[in-house]
């Protein structure tokens, strides 16, 4: 292409090294691909090697296929030795029979081995039934359970202006979860990173093309918890490799923006990821998100706590409005005349930035989670002759400090908060695993109804199959005449699912329908135990931290020092817990800005060997803090503001990472208080008080 655009910006410390690059100048990273990328050859590692793989990633009607054709083929194989090495069968069809009653253990004893070749076989297909069995019963649990991250991207990043001084990247990603409680489905511990793959010149000298990567740097990469939307945000400042790039030359480049989350799910405490990529034709200048939320009225007769619900809608999540850049910055990010700036250089050239945003490298903990779009759009409105400048010295530290500082939340006004949300316009389809994600938050007895109710649901369907040509269904006489047709037919269905086969009644060994139908019932079984199962054990053994949070956070003075005192215990008496860690983060809505802001607060000690015993955070309430400016309740509840309390450990017994969690609302904090001692240390042993655990004394 004629406006390629190459130029030089990393150096060989970037460099993918091993890798050869067309030379054309034809585009690379593009949305035209519609053939694989990724092409292996001399591969010491065959195909079938990650068959596993393959099944687990596959969908669901490829994998059910899959499973019921391996079924078939053991099916035949046995059955060629019963027909044909043993010749114990009468017709080839009986021979399949019985093997497939064989293979699942129905053994109604209409068909049975009858000479020592066949009992042999029989032996033989039992003992692989039994591995093969179990194989297919771990490969449907682990794709049923297979952990999948709840979110979304959307599909175009946007590039508007930040501050004064620079612009800024912003990518969006929002959790989809159907649970209108904001205390479900949360992704803990959600972690971003963004790098970039680029086509460049080696320098401004040599004109051959390489491959450089870079890692963005983003003002918040790591997030407690995410249940709503965010926004994810690059600074393009003198150290970003985006440096210098208009929407002329950024449409004409060649790159590849890879973005990557890796989390925890809260219902299942499995690690997730999730993975998206953007090219240059999906950067969007001049423009910004659209707010993903409104709030509508609700009848008061629906027994809401508040007249209001808040709608999260999905089908905002692409949707963008204008955000003119204004020349000015266009202008100021030209290119500069020496492109071999290296992301090492960070601190060689941070002095260069404004105090802000020196501040703001200082500051990792904060983070916007929301920009309200009404804020940026009066911000950011385009400028004319009769127009006084776009930003002031004032307007620019009001704007950057309500991106990275503390110091935004100074206002902070009386904004309702929302503890349920409305999802409209789901963009993921509904799968297994959120299924079985629902399925754990259940409660034993709502299990055990669903239990019931699929499985009399399965036996019925099959029954009325069955039921459908009576005159094949083998009965013998005195069962036949002490049960209707249909009740035969249903115990029929129970034997077959269940694999019982008493041999009173079953398929006439001559029915290809009936014997059809006991083959589809046998392996839906086979499924049907295994999800069950794997749900049932799931739940009972799940391991569970079982940590409880005091019901109040206090703030107190300590030697002349006001803190924030947050009690937690661990209420297991078995069963150890290791590398027990804690964080806080505070929430609040600001709604001078718009803004959603969560700031995580630093604790005095936040890992503890031992959680036996009560340990009590503890917070340095500073000029740093942003509960600096609370000095009583109503300052509390004015506010509306929401903490989250997050704790992790390893659970030693199942070798496997425990979570629990605890929102404080504006109601829950009180000020000028202290907890009460629950705990006695003497030399008889330790005795803790549960019942003053969440006591509170002023």
């Amino acid at each position: 292409m004629d406006n390629y655009h190459c130029s030089a910006v990393g150096s060989w410390r970037d460099e993918c090294l091993g890798v050869r690059v067309s030379q054309d100048h034809t585009r690379i990273f593009n949305l035209s691909k519609d053939k694989p990328w990724f092409h292996a050859s001399h591969n010491p590692r065959k195909t079938w090697m990650d068959t596993v793989y393959i099944l687990i990633g596959t969908s669901w009607t490829t994998f059910s296929a899959f499973m019921i054709a391996l079924t078939m083929v053991l099916t035949l194989l046995f059955a060629l030795l019963f027909h044909c090495v043993c010749g114990d069968t009468d017709t080839f069809e009986n021979a399949f029979d019985l093997s497939y009653h064989t293979f699942t253990t129905i053994g109604f004893g209409i068909l049975y081995p009858r000479n020592t070749c066949a009992n042999y076989t029989a032996a033989v297909e039992v003992f692989f039934a039994s591995l093969a069995k179990a194989a297919l019963a771990g490969f449907v649990f682990a794709k049923f359970s297979m952990p999948v991250a709840p979110v979304a991207f959307a599909a175009r990043c946007v590039v508007h202006a930040y501050g004064r001084h620079h612009l800024a990247l912003v990518l969006r990603v929002c959790n989809t979860s159907r649970s209108p409680r904001l205390d479900h489905d949360a992704v803990l511990e959600a972690s971003f990173e963004v790098n970039m793959l680029r086509i460049e010149q080696t320098s401004a000298v040599d004109r051959t093309l390489v491959l450089r990567r870079y890692r963005l740097q983003l003002v918040q990469a790591d997030f407690l918890a995410l249940r709503k939307d965010l926004q994810l945000v690059h600074v393009i400042d003198a150290t970003s490799p985006l440096a210098g790039l208009t929407p002329t030359t950024c449409a004409a480049s060649d790159f590849y923006l890879q973005v990557q989350m890796l989390g925890v799910d809260a219902t299942s405490q499995n690690a997730m990821q999730a993975f998206k990529v953007y090219t240059a034709e999906q950067v969007m200048w001049g423009m910004q998100f659209q707010d993903m939320f409104t709030v509508e009225q609700v009848d008061p007769g629906m027994g809401q706590a508040t007249p209001q619900q808040l709608v999260m809608d999905y089908a905002l999540l692409d949707d963008l409005v204008p955000a003119p850049i204004p020349p000015l910055l266009l202008h100021h990010h030209a290119p500069p005349p020496l492109l071999s700036l290296h992301l090492s250089d960070v601190h060689a050239t941070a002095d260069g930035l404004d105090p802000l945003r020196r501040r703001y490298m200082r500051r990792e903990s904060s983070m916007v989670d929301v920009v309200d779009q009404s804020f940026v759009e009066q911000r950011w409105r385009p400028t004319t002759t009769h127009d006084p400048p776009l930003y002031s010295l004032d307007e620019a530290v009001d704007l950057e400090a309500s991106f990275g500082s503390a110091a935004s939340v100074a206002k902070v006004e009386n904004a309702p908060l929302h503890d349920r949300v409305k999802p409209i316009h789901i963009p993921l389809p509904r799968t297994f695993h959120g299924m079985y994600r629902q399925m754990l938050n259940m409660s034993w007895r709502a299990i055990m109804a669903c239990n019931i109710v699929f499985f009399v649901v399965l036996i019925l369907v099959f029954a009325l199959l069955y039921f459908a040509q009576m005159e094949t269904v083998y009965a013998v006489p005195d069962v036949r005449a002490n049960n209707s047709d249909l009740n035969l037919c249903v115990s029929y269905s129970v034997q077959t699912i269940m694999t019982i086969g008493f041999g009173s009644v079953g398929p006439d060994p001559t029915s290809s329908y009936q014997n059809f139908w006991v083959c589809v019932q046998g392996t839906l079984g086979i499924m049907y135990l295994t999800v069950f199962t794997g749900v049932a054990w799931a739940k009972f053994a799940r391991p569970t931290a079982h940590i409880a949070f005091s019901n109040h956070a206090l703030v107190t003075s300590i030697d002349g020092t006001r803190v924030l005192l947050v009690r937690a215990v661990n209420l297991r008496t078995h069963g150890r817990l290791s590398g027990n860690a804690f964080r806080l983060g505070v929430s609040e809505t600001n709604t001078r800005t718009g803004l959603r802001q969560v700031h995580e607060l630093p604790l005095v000690t936040a890992r503890f060997a031992l959680i036996n015993i009560p340990a009590t955070l503890v917070h340095v309430i500073d000029a740093d803090s942003p509960l600096a400016k609370f000095r009583t309740d109503a300052d509390f509840v004015a506010c509306n503001l929401q903490m989250i309390a997050l704790f992790s450990a390893v659970d030693a017994s199942f070798a496997s990472g425990v979570f629990a969690r605890k929102v404080y609302r504006s109601k829950d904090f009180v000020v000028d208080a202290h907890f009460a001692d629950c705990m006695d240390l003497t030399p008889h042993g330790v005795e803790i008080d549960f019942d003053r655990f969440h006591h509170w004394e002023q």
